[in-house]
């Protein structure tokens, strides 16, 4: 080996030792762990979204609601609003609750409530819901409401909303399509809560499935 590449090789070698000496000092980085999913004893969560209805079809119907603190869910319903006699439970612990109802009469009115194993959370006669007819049927009347551009939390959206409920008086509303725009103006969890959520939350998204329109394809919340 002549001594240019010696010498080159010897300024590689020093030049590295340099990097390695004055590079900062650098630790596995770690995910910091999730927050333990904990049901705090006697404490009652509270109800902050829903109950709200989705996925109907002639035998089953599928309930949701989120509530403020970690708890399990349970569903209670019947045909009858004194004779909540059949319940679905999930024991896992969760903000974000959905029940699934399957097994249910076609063509038929149910009332349910949700609750915790240990205690009703949300119950009352505006909750119940009619499973949609056995395919093929004809002799029945649909009630179908579209609803676009609502979700900006002004008095025009509860004007609709209230005369929506005016025309219907007891009839019930078999579906709600929501055409887009539903939580202006960007759709955030936080706008869906305050304009959408909030304002429908005592009256039609209790016994109303709904879908809506994100985008370009039909979805649900």
């Amino acid at each position: 080996m002549n001594t240019r590449n010696s010498l080159l090789i010897s300024l590689l070698l020093l030049l590295n030792a340099i990097v390695l000496l004055t590079a900062p000092e650098t630790r596995a980085q770690t995910k910091p762990a999730a927050p333990a999913k904990v049901r705090k004893p006697g404490l009652q969560p509270d109800l902050i979204r829903g109950p709200y209805l989705q996925m109907a079809t002639p035998t089953g119907m599928t309930i949701r609601w989120r509530t403020n603190a970690y708890d399990r869910s349970r569903v209670m319903y019947g045909t009858s609003p004194e004779q909540l006699t059949q319940l679905v439970d999930d024991s896992t612990l969760v903000m974000d609750h959905v029940i699934r109802l399957e097994n249910l009469k076609p063509a038929t009115k149910y009332y349910y409530a949700i609750s915790s194993f240990a205690d009703t959370i949300q119950w009352g006669q505006d909750n119940y819901f009619y499973t949609f007819p056995e395919a093929g049927k004809r002799d029945v009347t649909y009630r179908i409401a579209a609803l676009g551009d609502c979700g900006n939390n002004s008095m025009n959206q509860r004007n609709v909303r209230d005369e929506l409920n005016k025309y219907l008086g007891n009839n019930y509303l078999n579906a709600w399509i929501l055409l887009g725009d539903n939580a202006y103006s960007d759709g955030t969890d936080a706008e869906f809560q305050a304009k959408f959520f909030n304002i429908y939350k005592d009256d039609l998204l209790k016994n109303t499935r709904f879908t809506h329109r994100r985008a370009t394809t039909i979805t649900t919340i």
